[in-house]
């Protein structure tokens, strides 16, 4: 399921990035998608956050193993709080990318993209 919303996300972006951009995993969970992200885009910076705060300790881990068994360089920022705030400011992020499980989606009135 990442990898495809990942995918996605790629195709969608109709803009040139930056060699190094920095993207928001809003949501991020355990960081399950950090690696796949850092593979898809190659960022200067992944920013994750989460509300649950388990989740960020599980993702803390995932940030540290990135570093260490795949060698990044780029940082990776963890942010506790409800994803619509984060306190990041205006225009910070090159790509926001957030993943909502398919029950919490449809409970929003939230449809998959055409296509």
């Amino acid at each position: 399921m990442l990898r495809v919303a990942i995918n996605d996300l790629k195709r969608l972006v109709d803009t040139t990035l930056p060699a190094a951009p920095v993207i928001v995993d809003a949501g991020c969970g355990q960081g399950q998608s950090f690696r796949l992200l850092g593979n898809a885009f190659r960022p200067g910076r992944i920013i994750g956050g989460d509300f649950h705060e388990p989740s960020l300790v599980a993702a803390r881990d995932a940030a540290g193993a990135r570093l260490k068994d795949d060698g990044w360089t780029s940082g990776i920022e963890l942010l506790h709080g409800d994803c619509a705030c984060l306190p990041l400011p205006d225009a910070s992020a090159d790509i926001v990318f957030c993943l909502l499980p398919s029950d919490l989606s449809s409970s929003l009135g939230l449809r998959p993209l055409p296509g």
